[in-house]
Order: structure tokens, then sequence, then C-alpha cells
């Protein structure tokens, strides 16, 4: 080989090595910064990722009361249906009764007094789990659409493009 030709390879090579510096000095500020914004959404996504499992917590735990308050709001109108019935066959026992003549009713009258008073206070017992039944399903229904909305903020950290 020539001398020219080794110095042109030379030069072919320290050029190339200055050109691929120049090349890596003018975009590394931008890898940084790109680098730099990757390590901020990822703690981003980890902090929404916690609220999200935080909020799952959250509703399982709503839903497991939620069945308890409509098992006990079954079980009380359950009991109110059989007072009821009680209720009804006493008055029917009355009405018999007062119909024969032969037997004083006065005891039947504060029975169905009582058991009017129970159903009345059952009654009530059945409006309070009512409402709290609904205050529990407006939590749980405002909870699922901040799940929703979680679940679509982590979709489009998770995919910026769409």
């Amino acid at each position: 080989m020539s001398t020219i030709a080794i110095y042109v390879l030379g030069f072919m090579i320290v050029a190339s090595l200055l050109g691929f510096f120049v090349a890596w000095a003018w975009k590394q500020p931008a890898v940084d910064e790109l680098t730099s914004t990757l390590e901020g959404k990822q703690k981003d996504f980890q902090q929404l990722q916690t609220q999200h499992d935080a909020l799952q917590e959250h509703a399982k735990k709503v839903e497991k009361e939620k069945e308890k308050l409509v098992y006990e709001n079954e079980r009380l109108t359950l009991k109110l249906s059989m007072l009821l019935g009680k209720s009804k066959a006493m008055k029917e026992q009355k009405e018999l009764l007062e119909t024969d003549g032969f037997i004083d009713t006065s005891s039947l009258d504060q029975k169905i007094n009582d058991l009017n008073a129970q159903i009345n206070k059952l009654n009530e017992e059945i409006d309070i789990v009512k409402k709290e039944s609904l205050e529990w399903q407006v939590q749980y229904t405002e909870i699922l659409k901040e799940k929703e909305e979680l679940s679509e903020m982590l979709s489009k950290l998770r995919n910026p493009r769409t």
C-alpha cells in the first residue's frame, strides 16, 4: 500500500471517529432528557398503580359491607313478614272471638298493640337499613367511577400514542 493511501485511511478513520463523537455529543442531552422523563413517568405509574390497588381493596371491603347489609335487610324483611302474619292471625282470632262474645279479648288487644309496636319498630329499622344500603351503593358507584377513571389514566400512561 502506498503512503498516501495510508494517510487517507488514517484521516478517514479520524474523521469517522470525530463524526461519531460529534453526533454522540449532539444527541446525548436529548437522550438524557428522555431518560429522566421515562423515570418520572415510571414513578407516576407506580403511584397510580398503588392508588389503583388501594381502591380495589376499598371496593372489595365496600362490596362485603353491601353483602352484609343486603343479608341483614333480607333477614329483617323475613322477620317483618313473620310478624305481620302473626298479627293477621291474631286479628282474625280476635274477630272470631268477638263474634262469639264469650271470651275476654282485652289481653288479645294488648298483644296486638304490642305486635303493632314491634312492626313499627321493625319498619323503622328496615328504613334505616335501606338508607344505609343506598348510601353504600352510592359510595360503591363513586368508587367504581374513580376506578374506571384511574384505569383510563393508567391505560393512557401505558400507551401514550393512543
